[in-house]
């Protein structure tokens, strides 16, 4: 875990979250944790849900081979 920060989920954030009108709470709650704490990447198997995303969205295998890990 040296090398990746996890973004906290807090109350802030899942108001946030719901005021966000995503279709999916938990794609919106992980958006909205990424972008207050000023995240570079979000990992996921499922980028369908980050389509408007300002974050970069990468599936896992397409991090490590970026990021050469």
């Amino acid at each position: 875990m040296q090398l990746f920060n996890i973004a906290d989920v807090n109350k802030n954030i899942l108001i946030k979250a719901l005021k966000n009108n995503g279709k999916d709470f938990e794609d919106s709650v992980i958006y909205t944790s990424a972008e207050y704490f000023n995240i570079d990447v979000i990992i996921t198997r499922d980028k369908k849900g980050f389509k408007q995303s300002n974050i970069k969205v990468l599936k896992p295998n397409d991090f490590l081979e970026e990021y050469k890990l």
